[in-house]
């Protein structure tokens, strides 16, 4: 039989009666034979144990073996007439094809995972520098240099945080900014109401203490003369108009101790309430000096 396919080593049709029976291919006439049609060398004890299940249960039965130092696949595939067509394939050489397209596929695979590889490597490099900007501009901003800003190439949460975190340094820059020039105001108002209340205190200290001492002696002038009346007064008769003078005195040296006392009172108080304020003119630039020494350590 002339091979039209180079994958078929050989191609019989059997017959499995014989196979089961020997005795039919010499005691009757004319006898039968087990290779109705065609080639069939590669022969054993399992195929003849195959055949002659065929004769009682018809049906397909394939299986590899190894012959003649290659693999071959047979296949016996009931037909009409309890007949079997069996069909030795070159399994090596029918596998080569799919070989070399798993190595192709293999190699595509491989080329597949380096190409994934260097892609994904690359992305997750880009990720890794993208949270590095942010990680140094979060340190920066940990040294109070809020000038620090981060650049982050990427469209998603990372560009959102860098923009955030962005906008947060740009706003506290604004407040200390805005919180750095009140304090040198307040700092050089208050050392102004300090250097004022100092010299309005001296001012008026000397002042108050003038008008106290003149206030003194002209009540004690008036009291002296006050005193001279009531003298002469009490001299002369007592009569009605006496009384009421007497009484009149009383009432004006009454009068004029309790002007001097509240004189030296209020002038008291003033002093007291200009050291208050310059006390406090002094807290006031202390505290501005020191909100200037932190600020300055800020980089804005």
């Amino acid at each position: 039989m002339e091979k039209t396919n180079p994958n078929i080593d050989e191609m019989a049709v059997l017959n499995p009666k014989v196979f089961a029976n020997p005795t039919l291919a010499t005691k009757i006439y004319p006898p039968l034979k087990q290779v109705i049609f065609g080639k069939y060398t590669y022969r054993n004890q399992r195929d003849t144990d195959s055949l002659k299940e065929m004769v009682s249960k018809p049906e397909k039965v394939s299986y590899v073996e190894r012959e003649d130092g290659h693999r071959v696949y047979k296949m016996f595939v009931p037909i009409n007439d309890g007949d079997v067509l069996y069909v030795a394939l070159n399994y090596d050489r029918m596998s080569q094809p799919i070989y070399r397209l798993s190595m192709v596929l293999i190699v595509f695979g491989l080329i597949g995972l380096i190409a994934l590889f260097f892609t994904t490597a690359r992305f997750f490099n880009r990720i890794y520098e993208n949270i590095s900007k942010i990680k140094s501009q979060i340190k920066l901003l940990e040294t109070r240099d809020f000038t620090a800003r981060s650049k982050v190439s990427d469209r998603g949460e990372l560009n959102e945080l860098s923009a955030s975190t962005n906008h947060m340094a740009e706003t506290l820059q604004t407040v200390l900014r805005d919180t750095d020039e009140q304090v040198e105001q307040t700092q050089r108002l208050s050392v102004l109401l300090e250097s004022e209340a100092s010299k309005t205190m001296e001012k008026i200290y000397t002042m108050s203490m003038k008008e106290t001492a003149d206030g003194r002696a002209a009540a004690e002038g008036f009291m002296d003369f006050l005193d001279r009346v009531e003298s002469k007064l009490q001299s002369i008769p007592d009569t009605s108009e006496t009384s009421v003078l007497m009484d009149e005195i009383t009432r004006i040296r009454n009068l004029v101790k309790k002007r001097t006392e509240a004189t030296t009172d209020m002038t008291l108080t003033l002093a007291d309430l200009l050291t208050s304020l310059h006390e406090e003119a002094v807290k006031l630039s202390d505290i501005a000096a020191r909100l200037q020494g932190n600020l300055s350590g800020f980089k804005l």
